[in-house]
């Protein structure tokens, strides 16, 4: 994504966003992208960005964007840390009103991958934040890819492709309920954001030809509300398939953006005490030598969740490459 503040017809559009009608029947409604719905061309106010190490979501591709109301800005605490050292500033303060928005496509055609072409626009996510909370609702695009509607309660999509090896294949893929969301994105019970955190977007971008820092980049653009520390002495993740950081590096960056929404000392599995935060330094918390909490099938019979170098006997491992929900 790039700058936004599209114009059409020489007048910005901005987007519409009323806390008191939310959420609105179609993502059309709230004109967050200006012209054909499926291009994605961010209206004023509209900010494209990525994330160093993205969740894996079952193959599909993401594009992401957040909103700002007129005359906001998002506060960072750099003095708030998560449990351990190197939280710093993880969590952004948006203000209200603002919305994270999440879209997800398919490459229908996996053999000859990058077509614009065969990408299958399926759903987008809005986090929006009220005063007290966010919230979150999905919207399912038609098979034209003209509108994408308001879905409550979950869907299965079903997807007609074809594989890397060039063979028709089908694949089922969930949209979440809205009651679903909270299953990854709660901390003790209030809903956080994932994405746009301080590890995650504190690394280079490309943008408009230049290499930058994305933080300094939307700091550039007016978006938070006071100058960024160095930041080359904050935390950041790693790209796993990438070329920069170190092997523990890049695997710890995996773990934190696929684990740590749930697997941190406030998120649903805390109390496993299996923790994966980019930041924790216990053995036993990041599972080397640690017995499991679960049992069974669950960890495959195996002792614990990492066996220094046997990933075979590892349980974290197992349960990567396991299918069974």
């Amino acid at each position: 994504g790039g700058d936004s503040g599209t114009e059409t017809g020489g007048e910005p559009q901005f987007p519409t966003v009323d806390l008191d009608a939310l959420p609105y029947d179609k993502l059309s409604d709230y004109g967050f992208f200006v012209g054909d719905l499926a291009d994605l061309i961010p209206a004023e106010r509209v900010y494209g960005y990525t994330v160093a190490s993205p969740l894996f979501s079952d193959f599909a591709g993401k594009e992401r964007f957040m909103y700002l109301p007129p005359d906001q800005q998002i506060h960072i605490d750099w003095a708030a840390a998560d449990p351990g050292p190197g939280g710093e500033g993880e969590l952004w303060d948006y203000p209200v009103g603002s919305v994270m928005i999440k879209n997800f496509w398919f490459d229908l055609d996996r053999s000859n991958p990058g077509q614009d072409i065969n990408a299958l626009r399926v759903e987008t996510r809005l986090m929006v934040r009220f005063p007290d909370v966010w919230k979150v609702y999905t919207y399912v695009w038609d098979e034209a890819e003209t509108e994408a509607v308001l879905t409550k309660y979950g869907k299965v999509v079903e997807l007609a492709f074809t594989d890397a090896e060039g063979q028709p294949a089908m694949q089922n893929y969930k949209v979440p309920s809205l009651e679903q969301c909270g299953s990854c994105h709660s901390r003790d019970n209030v809903l956080k954001t994932l994405g746009p955190v301080t590890p995650q977007m504190n690394y280079p971008v490309e943008r408009e030809g230049q290499t930058v820092n994305q933080m300094e980049w939307l700091a550039s653009l007016g978006l938070f509300d006071a100058p960024l520390p160095d930041l080359s002495a904050v935390p950041r993740l790693y790209d796993p398939l990438g070329d920069e950081g170190t092997l523990e590096q890049r695997a710890r960056s995996y773990l934190h953006a696929n684990c740590s929404h749930c697997h941190r000392q406030d998120g649903g599995a805390g109390i496993s005490g299996l923790r994966f935060v980019y930041w924790e330094q216990e053995p036993v918390h990041l599972g080397i030598c640690k017995p499991p909490a679960a049992a069974g099938s669950a960890s495959n019979g195996l002792s614990y969740d990492i066996f220094p170098g046997s990933p075979e006997q590892s349980i974290a491992i197992f349960r990567m490459q396991s299918l069974d929900p």
